[in-house]
């Protein structure tokens, strides 16, 4: 990366393999098979994505998972895997085998997912606003950085339908027993009733403020320190060795994901120097 004269793809080369690297390694997933992870991920959270690839990323991902805890059995080793398998064997009424593949179906693609975009957002929010960025590196203010892209430049867009077991009034509107509900995440970050009225401009300067970023009450991120850590030390280290990075095309022509879940850019040209 460092000898690239010409633009490169920060996505490819950094905010992509950088968190999809440390969920697998915390999971004990070899590092020739973490790009297959990635791939799954990404089809199954793609809306344009037909059915037939759908199911087949799914099965692929399963089957994977299946057959990595049986070689963890085997192969036990110092990461969190071993640690599920182990509280396994000490009671085997509170963790089935299926509820073990889902956990890790639902950990690894989550652990890395959000993060990638946490990170390409806010290296589009800084570049944008060069302002922003000479703030965050004269205070070293990393940690509000993050919070402040977490709140306006949240990379998860919307959740998993939702459904009431009962009838529920909200805003004025009657929600139905069994009614699916789509909760957008985003929105409530750039609220001007809430945040005022430059809400939507990501301001690393204002009074950290409490946001939805990572969820709320039992269903609060479980990844949320570990993505926090992520975000800081990467955004630190890249503007700390390429203090000069700039976008190469004006980020209104950034292409970004299909994805009614989360959203970021999906490649992202910088010129290093």
């Amino acid at each position: 990366m460092a000898g690239q004269s010409g633009a490169v793809d920060l996505v490819r080369l950094f905010t992509e393999p950088l968190p999809v690297m440390v969920i697998c390694e915390l999971f004990g997933v070899p590092q020739g098979e973490q790009q297959q992870i990635r791939d799954w991920s990404h089809t199954l959270l793609q809306h344009t994505t037909s059915p037939e690839e759908m199911l087949a990323a799914n099965a692929g991902l399963l089957g994977y998972l299946a057959a990595f805890i049986e070689r963890k059995r085997d192969d036990s080793g110092d990461d969190l895997t071993t640690g599920l398998i182990r509280a396994q064997e000490d009671d085997g009424d509170r963790l089935s085998d299926s509820e073990m593949m889902w956990i890790l179906w639902l950990v690894l693609i989550a652990g890395h997912e959000t993060t990638v975009h946490l990170i390409a957002n806010t290296v589009v929010a800084l570049r944008s606003d060069p302002e922003q960025l000479r703030f965050a590196r004269a205070r070293n203010a990393w940690e509000q950085v993050v919070e402040e892209a977490l709140r306006s430049r949240n990379s998860v867009v919307s959740v998993m339908f939702r459904y009431p077991l009962r009838d529920v009034r909200l805003g004025g509107v009657t929600v139905g027993t069994g009614q699916p509900i789509m909760i957008g995440i985003s929105s409530t970050g750039t609220d001007r009733a809430r945040f005022g009225g430059e809400a939507q401009r990501f301001d690393a300067v204002r009074e950290p403020d409490a946001h939805l970023g990572f969820g709320r009450g039992p269903h609060f991120c479980l990844g949320a320190p570990l993505a926090r850590l992520e975000a800081r030390i990467a955004l630190a280290s890249l503007f700390g060795r390429f203090p000069d990075l700039r976008l190469a095309v004006e980020s209104g022509e950034l292409p970004y994901t299909s994805s009614l879940i989360t959203e970021g850019p999906t490649t992202l040209p910088v010129l290093l120097r």
